[in-house]
């Protein structure tokens, strides 16, 4: 779609800024700033938005919807301009921004781009597996990132649909090869993020599991562990597992699937992340079955559905 070229001068202009010989209107700066009502803003308005924190930008209005982890109601807009030091600077390309109440928003112009359209949302998987395609693996995520700025990424339904083009355009541009080259360089000590009695258990899954079925058992396994807690002055229990939601996790699965080199299958939990929570026994007892006690109260535990041979364990 072709639109309105725009620039601070252009805007400007428009307002009454600059008489006819482009001296500076006093009436204009005479004049208290009137700013407009959310609630009359219309897709396709040329707008100014003034945030609470003084950042001032410019840009055409696109819609009103949810924030992820915002409660209150939010409005975006493709950013044209901004203004760093009151100098105005053009944005390059597509470039979303946000406001909500209790920010200040002037139109400048009404009805601006009438035909304005946001992404075509059934082009942003081809697009990303283009730009991935174009990068080193250790240069992706990055990537990625960048390219989600050109969409309203904040909004719950884009933020969705971001999330989950990510999946399977990384996993469909990366070979196992490359994940292999990029995790041998990390310079992590073997078992970092995990206790030692975990490491039986990888083990077990490497020697014995079918390579397919690897991920659903690094998945499906935990380990607990009691501790004290000073503040609240009784013993806690903290859960532990593998990520499996990190925008590294997908790529690491596809070379765990594959993989038959045991220092490459150790690596991958060299660089694996860890996450926690905090569970109770009967939580544990619903989801998992007790593989191996260890010291301390600690143990290793198994999702219900999957099992193991003990007579080949440790």
């Amino acid at each position: 779609m072709t639109m309105n070229t725009h620039s601070a001068l252009d805007t400007m202009d428009q307002l009454g800024f600059f008489t006819d010989s482009l001296e500076v209107n006093s009436n204009y700066l005479n004049q208290p700033i009137k700013y407009d009502k959310l609630s009359d803003l219309t897709r396709g308005d040329l707008i100014k938005v003034t945030l609470r924190n003084g950042y001032t930008s410019e840009g055409i209005y696109a819609f009103y919807g949810d924030r992820v982890s915002v409660r209150e109601t939010t409005y975006f807009f493709e950013k044209k301009v901004s203004h760093y030091g009151g100098r105005p600077k053009v944005i390059e390309g597509r470039c979303y921004a946000e406001f909500s109440e209790g920010d200040q928003v002037q139109i400048l112009s009404k009805n601006y781009a009438p035909d304005y359209q946001l992404p075509n949302k059934s082009a942003v998987y081809p697009k990303l597996v283009e730009e991935l395609k174009s990068v080193p693996l250790n240069k992706r995520i990055e990537t990625y990132r960048l390219f989600c700025q050109s969409y309203p990424q904040y909004e719950v339904t884009w933020h969705r649909l971001l999330n989950d083009v990510w999946d399977y355009a990384i996993a469909e541009v990366t070979t196992p090869e490359e994940v292999e080259e990029m995790i041998m360089t990390e310079k992590k000590e073997h078992g970092r993020y995990y206790e030692p009695f975990v490491k039986p258990f990888l083990d077990y899954v490497f020697e014995n599991i079918e390579p397919s079925q690897r991920f659903e058992y690094i998945k499906g396994c935990a380990w607990s562990k009691v501790w004290y807690h000073r503040g609240l002055k009784k013993k806690h229990r903290s859960l532990n597992t593998f990520t499996t939601n990190m925008m590294s996790d997908g790529v690491y699965a596809k070379l765990l699937a594959v993989t038959n080199d045991k220092k490459v299958f150790n690596k991958l939990f060299d660089v694996w992340g860890v996450q926690s929570r905090g569970a109770s026994e009967e939580d544990l007892l619903k989801k998992y079955y007790l593989v191996e006690s260890a010291e301390e109260n600690s143990g290793l535990w198994l999702d219900k559905s999957l099992s193991i041979d003990m007579k080949k364990y440790k």
